[in-house]
C-alpha cells in the first residue's frame, strides 16, 4: 500500500511530433517536460528554477514516462504520458491538486503533439487533505460551436481497501448531485470482483503494487454533453474523489475514464 501521499496520472491517446520540439529524447522527455511546465505554472518545484517559489509547491516531482515514439505506423500499447508526484506533508493543505495535475499533463502533451484523447487514469490520495467541491464547468461548454453527447465508461478501484465498494450507490448518487448543474450524469453502478479491469494502467502505476490487491471495482457509464476532454476528465475525477471522501473513504482510489468500447 502507499505509504506517502502519492498522486499519479496516466493519459492515453496518439502522440505526434511537433516541429518546434527537439528530436533528441534525452533532452525532450516526459519527466523534463512535465517538471518544467509545473515550475512555469507555479505548481511544482523544479531544479531549473533560479529562485525559490513564493509559495509552497502543490507537489514534488518524482517520476514520469510515456510512449513518445512518434514514428508513423508504430503501434502504441502504453500510455502517452504517466506522471507520479508526491504531495508535501504539511498542516492545513488546502487542496488535493487533481485539476492541476490534469491541466499540467494536457499542457505537456499539447506541446509535444497529441490527438484523440481516449483514456485518463488518476490514482488519488483521499486521506491527505480536503477535496473541495469543483467549480461549475457548464459555462465552458458554451465555447463549443457544436456539441454532441458522449458516453464514457468509468471505473473506481480502491485497491485492498474495500470501503468504496460498500458505498458504491451513495458515491454515484453524491457525484450526480454535484454534476447535475453541468448536465453530466452517471448511470447506476455495478460492483464487480473479477480481474477484468476497464483499462490496464502503466506498470509504474500498478494498482496492486501501490494500493494492494484489488478487492473489487465500481463500474458505471457517464453521459457528458460534449466530446471527451482533459477538462471533463479532471472534473469527473474531482467529483468522484469528493464523493468518496464525504462518505468516509480515506484510502487511495484509482479512477479510469475511457472512451473505449463505448
Amino acid at each position: 500500500m502507499l505509504a506517502t501521499d502519492e498522486l499519479f496520472i496516466a493519459v492515453f491517446g496518439n502522440v505526434r511530433r511537433q516541429q518546434v520540439l527537439d528530436e533528441d529524447p534525452t533532452y525532450c522527455d516526459p519527466y523534463r517536460a512535465f517538471n518544467t511546465y509545473a515550475s512555469v505554472l507555479g505548481w511544482g518545484g523544479s531544479e531549473s528554477s533560479d529562485k525559490a517559489p513564493c509559495f509552497p509547491p502543490l507537489w514534488e516531482m518524482e517520476e514520469a514516462g510515456g510512449d513518445w515514439d512518434t514514428r508513423e505506423g508504430q503501434p502504441r500499447s502504453g500510455s502517452a504520458l504517466w506522471v507520479q508526484v508526491g504531495l508535501p506533508n504539511r498542516t492545513g493543505r488546502i487542496i488535493v491538486p487533481i485539476v492541476q495535475i490534469v491541466a499540467c499533463a494536457e499542457k505537456v502533451l499539447m506541446r509535444k503533439g497529441f490527438d484523440n484523447l481516449s483514456d485518463v487514469q488518476l490514482m488519488i490520495p483521499l486521506g491527505c487533505g480536503p477535496i473541495v467541491r469543483p467549480s461549475w464547468i457548464a459555462p465552458l461548454f458554451e465555447f463549443s460551436r457544436t456539441r454532441s453527447a458522449t458516453t464514457l465508461r468509468y471505473e473506481i478501484d480502491g485497491g485492498e481497501d474495500n470501503s468504496c465498494l460498500h458505498y458504491a450507490q451513495q458515491i454515484i448518487e453524491e457525484a450526480n448531485r454535484g454534476l447535475a448543474r453541468d448536465g453530466i450524469r452517471f448511470q447506476p453502478p455495478d460492483v464487480v470482483g473479477d480481474s477484468s479491469y476497464l483499462l490496464q494502467e502503466p506498470g509504474e502505476m500498478s494498482r496492486d503494487a501501490w494500493m494492494g490487491r484489488s478487492t473489487g471495482r465500481i463500474k458505471s457509464e457517464v453521459s457528458i454533453p460534449e466530446a471527451f476532454s482533459f477538462d471533463i476528465a479532471a472534473h469527473l475525477a474531482a467529483h468522484v474523489a469528493r464523493s468518496c471522501q464525504k462518505l468516509g473513504v480515506r484510502s487511495h482510489i484509482l479512477t479510469t475514464a475511457s472512451l473505449r468500447n463505448s
